[in-house]
């Protein structure tokens, strides 16, 4: 569901973003409290009809430890 990158200059943080592939779109918005709502925040209201989820702005995780932390929610809108 998520495409994660870690940061070459610290690769203590990620950026991540919303893949944009129909079969995930399709599960993420029948289920939006497992897939979207726990780490993004939406510019526009949830539309059961969304073809595309389209990120806006990359989430950012945190590593600490060996666990990677939500330090910023994704920012997507629903297409």
């Amino acid at each position: 569901y998520y495409e994660f990158k870690i940061d070459m200059n610290d690769p203590g943080l990620a950026h991540f973003s919303f893949v944009e592939d129909p079969e995930a779109v399709r599960s993420a918005i029948g289920y939006p409290e497992t897939f979207i709502l726990p780490v993004c925040k939406a510019n526009n209201a949830l539309s059961k009809d969304a073809k595309r989820i389209k990120t806006t702005e990359p989430g950012i995780l945190k590593k600490e430890g060996n666990q990677w932390i939500l330090n910023k929610k994704a920012i997507i809108e629903y297409e």
